[in-house]
């Protein structure tokens, strides 16, 4: 699913190296961290959120929540609505190679486990994505 209902649920992605923080376009480096920015207005029933990459490889990036754990994976991030964009304060790195990386924002109304998540078992939930391409 794309959008969502009518536009209530959606992200930005911006690329941050070094102190510059700049929107992210068609194109990041390896070495780019990554952080985003949600919208959750009112009037949606998302509640979760999770926000994860996959490369051209089929190799998952997760970037909220941060799976730090391998034995432990962390549930869904607990969101709010507002009607301004909401900030995730944490840049995140990943080892990530060239090729195409597509990003996903997955708002749903339940918590969910990352482990669910990367096995398909999603209950009824609204996904936003954008791809960019990833450089040396």
């Amino acid at each position: 699913e794309k959008g969502g209902q009518g536009g209530l649920t959606g992200f930005e992605a911006f690329v941050v190296r070094g102190d510059a923080v700049t929107p992210l376009g068609a194109t990041m480096h390896v070495g780019d961290a990554l952080g985003f920015s949600y919208r959750n207005l009112p009037g949606s029933r998302a509640t979760e959120l999770l926000l994860y990459g996959v490369d051209a490889r089929g190799e998952t990036f997760w970037f909220y929540p941060a799976w730090t754990d391998a034995s432990r994976p962390p549930n869904s991030l607990h969101i709010g609505t507002s009607n301004e964009p909401i900030r995730l304060m944490e840049a995140v790195r990943h080892a990530l190679v060239p090729g195409r990386l597509e990003l996903h924002a997955v708002f749903l109304t339940s918590p969910v486990s990352v482990s669910d998540a990367e096995a398909g078992r999603l209950p009824e939930h609204e996904a936003s994505t954008l791809t960019v391409e990833v450089l040396p």
